[in-house]
């Protein structure tokens, strides 16, 4: 794929010391934001701060071109070794042209909508080029655009298969905008994980990071 030169949509930074002990290895998070997950970027974050450089990490964007979310994710990881990305674009459309066996592969789909489409390509981005060592992580940058056109039971369903993709010791990081949500769409997305991190911005605009298990009482900030 071809990359033009766009100007990312800045997130909110969040300090690498600041990104809780939960978000280890062989864990699945719900990312509940408190508006568009791409202004905080923390599963790009997490990427470009907790993984090795031999890893691997699908992305799922929703909301922002393959080559904006690639242009953010420069941008937080600089000139440090980071692991290769292979990314599913939901948001353009009018793109047909996939670029499977390029350096950055990138897929596209007709809609946040076409569940099907999107486990097809990334199981296509799994098999292509597949990596011999490190972990392979997965981040969906916001699953709100699915679940504004889909019955959250088939959500449901395509969480438990995509989830699967990332390796034992992978993240999987499942961002959502908590405010366009009712609370039973989040307490059954966070059946399908190991806890909720919740964020928040405190009165001095500080970036509050908590955690909650999913086991736990479902308790928003």
């Amino acid at each position: 794929m071809t990359r033009q030169s766009n100007a990312p949509d800045e997130p909110i930074e969040i300090p690498p010391d600041a990104f809780p002990e939960t978000l280890t290895g062989g864990r699945t998070l719900l990312v509940a934001c408190p508006g568009p997950p791409r202004h905080y970027a923390l599963g790009l974050q997490a990427l470009a701060s907790n993984a090795d450089s031999g890893d691997t990490g699908l992305i799922v964007t929703t909301t922002q071109s393959a080559t904006q979310t690639m242009d953010t994710f420069d941008a937080l990881a600089g000139n440090e070794p980071h692991p290769t990305l292979k990314l599913v674009d939901t948001s353009a459309p009018d793109q047909s042209l996939n670029a499977v066996y390029d350096e950055t592969p990138v897929i596209f789909t007709t809609s946040p909508g076409d569940l099907e489409r999107l486990i097809i390509a990334l199981s296509d981005l799994t098999d292509a080029n597949p990596s011999q060592h490190g972990d392979q992580h997965l981040i969906v940058r916001s699953l709100t655009p699915i679940l504004e056109t889909t019955p959250t039971e088939r959500v449901e369903t395509v969480l438990d298969r995509i989830t699967g993709l990332r390796t034992s010791n992978g993240r999987c990081l499942l961002g959502i905008d908590y405010t366009a949500h009712d609370e039973d769409t989040l307490q059954t997305l966070a059946r399908h994980t190991d806890g909720i991190l919740w964020l928040s911005e405190a009165a001095d605009g500080k970036l509050e990071i908590d955690y909650q298990p999913s086991t736990g009482r479902y308790n928003p900030p």
